[in-house]
C-alpha cells in the first residue's frame, strides 16, 4: 500500500501493477516501460496493470489518492 512514495529494487523484467484503492489516485513512476507523470488511474481500469520494471530500481510516486504495488514472484 503506498500513500505518498515507493523505492523498490527489482530485477528488470519482472512484473509491476499499480491499483488505485478506494477511488482515483494520480501517480507519476519512474524505471517501468509505460512510465506514468501526474497520470490518474481509477478504478476498474486496467491502464496500470502488467507493466514492466526496465531498470534495478524503480519509483512511484503518489501525488493524491492510495494505490497497491503488486509485483508477482516470477516463478
Amino acid at each position: 500500500v503506498v500513500r505518498t512514495e515507493l523505492d523498490i529494487e527489482i530485477e528488470p523484467g519482472r512484473l509491476v501493477s499499480i491499483l488505485p484503492w478506494g477511488g482515483s489516485a494520480v501517480v507519476t513512476t519512474r524505471g517501468l516501460r509505460w512510465e506514468l507523470r501526474d497520470d490518474e488511474l481509477s478504478p476498474f481500469e486496467a491502464r496500470g496493470v502488467s507493466n514492466e520494471a526496465v531498470q534495478g530500481a524503480v519509483r512511484i510516486v503518489v501525488a493524491s489518492g492510495v494505490v497497491l504495488v503488486v509485483c508477482p514472484d516470477s516463478g
